[in-house]
């Protein structure tokens, strides 16, 4: 390949693909990186322009300290894809400063390539995918216009990319279908900064308020078979067991749940979770579950939790028992200590509260249960996402008895501190409740602003029965959701627009069956849709008509490129010509494009006089045709006689 430096426009049009490229990410990186790089084609363009010169090794390196510095400033020492995302691209914008050549450019169209391919650590969505297939196809014909080396304007460089990635498009099916599918390159277990949002390992007075002002998707749920009422949409993610006077934290039992899942006659109800990343290892599930995937586990609290942590997304099913009980005839001495647990000399007031209320209570767990919410729901106690700051020791002695206002987390560990007052078990679950419903996907999508905490209390012989404060005040919250209970501060989709919720509805049931299919498409599914089509066949069979399929693939493509290749129809005189310079080339005499079909006979009959009769009529019957025709071009029957006639002539001359 001769390096060349490239024209101005091809420059210009390879750096508005880098900077389209750029685009793709523009809305997670940080404001001085988007600066530093559009100031870096800007002096690319200057630099055209002659305004600006180009800079030389001091100054690359400073560019280069300079990207270092503000990613260290931006993402801390800590690796994540935000900052390794964002050093390469401080990288590639560097790179349009120095090229000028072939060899420079096609190294910077690769990156540009990858750094398309990168939007995918961070969604998959079909909106990803056609913005990435729109960015690589600019890329593309920029490769064009830098592999034409100026012979082909941007117009013609576009047409030739949609054409070679039309005839990409069979490949890239047979690849999908039929070739065993791998982890895809954006799966990779490194954390990100940024874009996660959802529960922690413990729980303040305050923390889940701030999640119901989020409106990011945690996860959607596609149900099998049987109803799901709102009632019984309580997502469990983990409990919560110990408290400390200002925050509640995990149980960290991972004992498979005790007592036979089949032995009552509640409702059963299997549904497909398609879980978005958190970066933690719990999962979600109603009720008590059953699961039969080896990388999760089903704990003793009946809660799901996987064997990694989810940086992608994933997608599992389970089959739940729906109700309010989970059961546990007896608890053990450590999980009595653990489930009455609570910090002495803190909320005293509280303390005091509950155990003049177990007085009344007989012993009786669920009687002590109605008598708090007696209390609550008869004092005016409010349900709000902006409750304010509760400090101290005794936020639930301030909570109870002062302020009387609060989210779900504020009713759930006040409760669960109560009846630990008292002497009974109990316990917080944190979790979500409720779920937007698509009738076109038969889906439900489960947000942030849907994540709740509730109470299970335990009942001796029986097991672990669910209360839910946050109803006592609010119950459109439970029956309704969210909407309902803070119109106000909901921060979801409100329009009343029917034309707008049905379009958001088909986005929303596009999105999910697009993200279903990719996620699902693999291993026995894969296997199944093949067995459909070719029917069921032994493995050497299947490894037969997949080889033929991919050579049949190869020869359609090879047919592709030989098309490709077939020569512009060339015009008879342009022909003749050629079989007259092929002859003299013999002679070691060389003519330019500028000879005339009559010059080179010419020069013939000065090597060949003793053919001066025959190349002379020759000449005369070309021209003839030439110049007697309307459009001033030689005809094929003219054409093949004067050919048939030189071959005679070179057989006399060659004697």
């Amino acid at each position: 390949m001769v390096n060349n430096f490239l024209p101005q426009t091809t420059l210009l049009f390879l750096f508005s693909s880098v900077f389209a490229s750029l685009l793709l990410h523009a809305s997670r990186l940080p404001i001085w990186l988007l600066l530093f790089s559009v100031g870096a084609l800007v002096w690319r363009a200057l630099i055209f322009n002659g305004r600006l010169i180009k800079p030389n090794r001091f100054m690359k390196s400073g560019l280069v300290v300079i990207g270092f510095t503000g990613i260290y400033i931006s993402y801390g020492s800590t690796i994540t894809i935000e900052s390794m995302v964002s050093l390469l691209i401080a990288g590639i914008m560097l790179k349009p400063l120095e090229v000028e050549k072939q060899s420079d450019a096609y190294l910077l169209i690769f990156l540009n390539y990858f750094l398309c391919g990168l939007l995918f650590l961070f969604g998959q969505s079909p909106l990803d995918f056609m913005l990435v297939i729109l960015v690589m196809l600019f890329t593309l014909s920029a490769q064009v216009m830098i592999h034409l080396y100026g012979n082909a304007n941007r117009k013609q460089a576009s047409k030739t990319a949609v054409l070679l990635f039309v005839k990409s498009i069979p490949l890239a099916l047979f690849l999908f279908f039929v070739v065993p599918r791998l982890g895809p390159l954006w799966t990779l277990n490194i954390s990100t900064q940024s874009g996660v949002v959802g529960l922690s390992d413990s729980m303040s007075p305050g923390s889940m308020a701030s999640l119901g002002r989020s409106n990011e998707l945690a996860f959607r749920v596609e149900l099998v078979d049987g109803d799901l009422p709102m009632s019984e949409r309580y997502w469990r993610a983990f409990t919560l067991s110990s408290f400390n006077g200002n925050e509640w934290n995990r149980s960290n039992n991972l004992n498979l749940i005790d007592g036979d899942f089949t032995q009552n006659n509640d409702q059963l109800i299997s549904y497909d979770v398609l879980l978005e990343p958190h970066e933690k290892k719990w999962l979600f599930s109603l009720g008590v579950p059953k699961i039969s995937d080896r990388y999760i586990k089903l704990k003793y609290d009946a809660s799901l939790q996987s064997t990694f942590k989810i940086y992608n997304q994933i997608q599992y099913r389970v089959t739940s028992r729906l109700g309010s009980w989970i059961d546990q005839k007896t608890l053990t001495k450590r999980e009595l200590q653990q489930y009455l647990q609570f910090p002495k000399n803190v909320n005293e007031q509280s303390v005091q509260f509950s155990k003049a209320l177990s007085k009344h209570a007989d012993g009786d767990a669920l009687k002590l249960v109605g008598l708090i919410e007696t209390y609550i729901s008869g004092n005016e106690f409010e349900y709000t996402l902006q409750p304010g700051v509760y400090d101290g020791s005794n936020q639930i002695d301030h909570f109870l008895f002062q302020s009387k206002s609060g989210f779900c987390s504020y009713y759930a560990g006040s409760l669960a501190f109560l009846l630990r007052a008292a002497g009974v078990p109990s316990r917080v679950v944190a979790g979500y409740m409720g779920g937007e419903e698509n009738p076109v996907s038969n889906t439900l999508s489960i947000y942030q602003y849907d994540a709740h905490a509730w109470v299970e209390v335990w009942i001796e012989g029986k097991g672990w029965y669910r209360v839910d404060p946050t109803a006592w005040v609010s119950p459109e919250r439970v029956q309704n959701g969210l909407q309902q209970a803070v119109p106000s501060g909901f921060t979801g989709f409100t329009s009343q627009s029917k034309w707008l919720v049905e379009l958001r509805r088909q986005f929303q049931a596009v999105d999910y069956f697009w993200n279903d299919w990719m996620i699902r498409y693999k291993g026995e599914k894969q296997q199944a849709i093949l067995t459909n089509i070719i029917g069921d066949r032994t493995s050497t069979e299947l490894s037969l008509i997949l080889m033929l399929s991919f050579l049949l693939l190869l020869a359609c493509l090879f047919l592709f490129v030989w098309f490709d290749q077939v020569k512009i129809h060339v015009r008879y005189e342009e022909r003749l010509l050629d079989q007259l310079q092929k002859w003299l080339i013999k002679h070691n005499v060389k003519v330019t494009s500028s000879h005339t079909i009559g010059q080179v006979i010419e020069i013939l009959i000065d090597i060949y006089p003793e053919q001066t009769e025959q190349l002379v009529e020759l000449k005369s019957q070309v021209n003839e045709s030439l110049y007697a025709s309307s459009n001033g071009v030689l005809s094929k029957h003219t054409f093949k006689a004067v050919i048939s006639k030189l071959k005679k002539i070179q057989k006399q001359a060659n004697k």
